[in-house]
């Protein structure tokens, strides 16, 4: 896409022939930092690194094609500790992770009202 020779988009179908997974590398530095995947021709499931240090740090969850849910690690440890409840393609709560133990403990509901 950038012209550098390096692949920035990288599609895998199964035996049928139907999208199963895309990787792209958003930055162009020659690394993949999305995944998507797809079961049934829908999008089920995406995975980013958005910091650049090769680890998975953003999973969006989809249903139906929308987003029903995001999950953030903020702090570097692998693990979500923060989130993002949709609803009929709206965000509907947010909700964090402030004491560590891997679940959320503040939610703010309808933060864009």
């Amino acid at each position: 896409m950038n012209g550098d020779g390096k692949p920035d988009l990288l599609r895998r179908y199964d035996d049928s022939g139907a999208l199963v997974e895309e990787r792209r590398d958003l930055d162009f530095d020659g690394r993949f930092d999305e995944a998507t995947f797809f079961a049934g021709g829908e999008r089920i499931r995406a995975e980013r690194d958005r910091n650049g240090d090769g680890r998975i740090d953003t999973w969006v969850f989809y249903e139906a094609n929308r987003i029903s849910r995001k999950e953030e690690d903020l702090d570097g440890d692998g693990k979500p500790d923060a989130w993002e409840l949709w609803e009929n393609g709206q965000l509907a709560r947010i909700g964090r992770d402030t004491d560590g133990d891997g679940k959320p403990d503040q939610w703010e509901e309808n933060p864009l009202q």
